[in-house]
C-alpha cells in the first residue's frame, strides 16, 4: 500500500507525521511526503523518506490583494499536487495540518483518493477547518475538538510526541543533570526557538521565588540564550542545568516537579505523558489555540494559565509558588495521553482503503 503524508515544516506538524510514517514503513507500506516543508525537508530525508515540495502560502483574508495572491498560490499548488498524486497513485492521503498540507489533501479530494486529516490543537486551524468538509475522516488529539468539526467523521487518536520513554526515577534524572537528587526542580522552556518573554521574566522572578521555595532549575533557553543566564543563577546561588537545546527532554520531564512553558499541542501531550504540572504561558500570536490546549490541563488541576499580557516577574513568581505549595491538588491526567497514537493513526489511515 502507498500512503502520501502531507504536512508543513513546523515541529508541531512534522514530528507526528514522521512518527506515523515510521509505523507505516515498519508495516511494509510505501510512504511519500508531499507539502510545503521549509527546513523540514532535511528531517524528512534524514528519516529515509522521499518528499515532493510545494510552494504554498497561508490564505490572507485581511488584505484583498494578498487574498487573491495567496488564493492563486494555493490553487496552483493544488494543481501541482494533483499531478504528483497522479504519478504516485497512492491508496490514501493523510494531512497533518497547516497550509503546507492543504494543496495535497485537496488534490486527493479532487482525485477521489481516500483522505483524512489530523488536528493537533483543540481549536482546529484554518486549513483543517476547510478540509474537514471534504475528507473521509478526521483524527483529533483532544476530544474537545469534536464540537468544532463534523462529528460523524471524528476519531480520537491523540498525537505522537517527540519525547521518548524514560526509565530513570526523578532522583536519578536530577543526578544526570548534575543537580541535587532531593531538591524541588523547576523545568523552564519555550519551545525549539526559546521564548524571550518566558526567559527574561523567569530570571527576574528567581529572587522572588527563592524567598519561599528552596529549588533548582533545568532551563532550556532556546537558541538565543545568553551568558547572563548562568551568571544570574550563580549570583543568586540557585543550582541550574542550563541548555540552549535539550535532545533528551524526557529526562527533564521526569526530573521536574513543575514546568514553566508554552502550551502547544505536543508540549501539552508530553506534560500529560509524564504527569507534570505546569505554569502554561500560551503563545499570544496563535489565536486562542494554545489557550484552549492549556485549558484541558487546567480543568484537571494540572496547570495554571498565565497569559503573556499578564506576565510579569511578580505574577510568574506567585504562580510558581502557589503551584509548588499545592501539589497535593494534582490528581494526574494520564487519561488524555494515548501511548499508541502513532499506531492508532496508522491503523485509521490504512482502514480508509477498505471503507
Amino acid at each position: 500500500m502507498t500512503i502520501v503524508i502531507a504536512t508543513g515544516g513546523s515541529g508541531g506538524h512534522l514530528f507526528p507525521a514522521l512518527k506515523v510514517a515510521e509505523v507505516l514503513k515498519s508495516e511494509g507500506h510505501d510512504v511519500v511526503f508531499a507539502g510545503s516543508f521549509g527546513l523540514g525537508v532535511e528531517k524528512i530525508e534524514q528519516a529515509g523518506f522521499s518528499c515532493h515540495h510545494l510552494e504554498a502560502k497561508g490564505l490572507n483574508t485581511k488584505n484583498p490583494i494578498k487574498f487573491l495572491s495567496t488564493g492563486f498560490s494555493l490553487t496552483r499548488a493544488t494543481m501541482k499536487a494533483k499531478g504528483i498524486l497522479k504519478d504516485i497513485r497512492p491508496d490514501a492521503v493523510i494531512g497533518f495540518g497547516s497550509y503546507g498540507a492543504f494543496p495535497v489533501v485537496m488534490a486527493a479530494r479532487l482525485s477521489r483518493i481516500p483522505a483524512m486529516i489530523h488536528e493537533q490543537n483543540v481549536l482546529p486551524g484554518k486549513a483543517n477547518t476547510i478540509l474537514a468538509k471534504y475528507v473521509n475522516k478526521i483524527a483529533v488529539t483532544f476530544l474537545d475538538s469534536k464540537q468544532f468539526l463534523p462529528q460523524d467523521k471524528v476519531v480520537l487518536t491523540g498525537t505522537p510526541v517527540h519525547a521518548r520513554d524514560c526509565v530513570r526515577d526523578p532522583a536519578e534524572a536530577r543526578h544526570s543533570f548534575g543537580l541535587n537528587p532531593d531538591l524541588t526542580t523547576v523545568l523552564v522552556f519555550g519551545g525549539s526557538q526559546g521564548s524571550h518573554a518566558i526567559n527574561e521574566n523567569f530570571l527576574e522572578a528567581l529572587p522572588l521565588i527563592k524567598k519561599t521555595v528552596d529549588f533548582q532549575v533545568i532551563h532550556v533557553t532556546g537558541k538565543g540564550g545568553g551568558e547572563h543566564f548562568g551568571q544570574m543563577y550563580k549570583d543568586l546561588q540557585i543550582p541550574v542545568a542550563l541548555f540552549g537545546f535539550l535532545d533528551n527532554i524526557e529526562e527533564a520531564y521526569v526530573a521536574a516537579d513543575l514546568a514553566v512553558c508554552r502550551s502547544g499541542a505536543l508540549t501539552v501531550m508530553e506534560l500529560a505523558k509524564f504527569q507534570l504540572p505546569a505554569i502554561l504561558i500560551p503563545y499570544p500570536y496563535a489565536g486562542s489555540h494554545q489557550i484552549r490546549n492549556a485549558s484541558v490541563l487546567c480543568r484537571q488541576n494540572a496547570g495554571t494559565i498565565l497569559e503573556e499580557k499578564h506576565l510579569t516577574p511578580e505574577s510568574l513568581a506567585q504562580a510558581v509558588q502557589q503551584q509548588l505549595n499545592n501539589r497535593k491538588s494534582f490528581q494526574g491526567y494520564l487519561d488524555i495521553y494515548k501511548k499508541d497514537s502513532a499506531n492508532i493513526l496508522a491503523r485509521e489511515i490504512t482502514a480508509l482503503t477498505s471503507s
